[in-house]
């Protein structure tokens, strides 16, 4: 489980009021003038760092073209991706975190709703209903791990592998 429902409201509350979760401060540029760094506090990164390695890295592989923030790789092959070119082109993402909104991120990666899930199947258990009633999950949001964690009976890939596990699920 990504986040506990604790954890989620508390991403709610940070999401709610990001300007007050970053410091901000000046650097100079190489060219001139200044950029502003936006440094998220202590509490925000770690969660984060939370979702990025229990969410993200289990359930998103990287272009082999994205470098930064990706595990074993750094500016250095970055750079070596781009050997040779005839043309480099450097782009500079004005303002994207920033702009991220809690309903983003609610929308984009539905982690409120598999926590709920997993309240859902305690639910179940609780009123000995696990054995008659069968739970299923199943898309890119969530994963085999992930399914087992919360307690569903099982899960699915995409919808044509979920007709073949309700096919079984009905014989037993």
């Amino acid at each position: 489980m990504v986040f506990t429902p604790k954890e989620w409201n508390e991403v709610e509350a940070i999401c709610k009021n990001r300007e007050q979760q970053y410091e901000r401060f000046l650097i100079p540029k190489k060219s001139g003038g200044k950029r502003e760094i936006l440094a998220p506090n202590d509490r925000l990164k770690e969660l984060q760092k939370k979702l990025m390695n229990e969410f993200l890295y289990v359930r998103y592989i990287p272009s082999v073209y994205a470098t930064g923030f990706i595990v074993d790789r750094s500016i250095v092959h970055n750079a070596m991706a781009h050997v040779g070119a005839k043309v480099l082109v450097n782009v500079d993402v004005k303002d994207f975190f920033p702009t991220i909104t809690y309903e983003m991120l609610e929308e984009k990666i539905f982690l409120k709703k598999l926590v709920r899930l997993k309240e859902l199947e305690k639910m179940l258990a609780e009123k000995n209903l696990k054995g008659p009633v069968k739970t299923m999950i199943g898309g890119g949001a969530t994963s085999k791990e992930f399914a087992a964690q919360i307690g569903a009976d099982a899960w699915g890939y995409d919808a044509i592998e979920a007709v073949k596990i309700v096919a079984n699920l009905l014989k037993k």
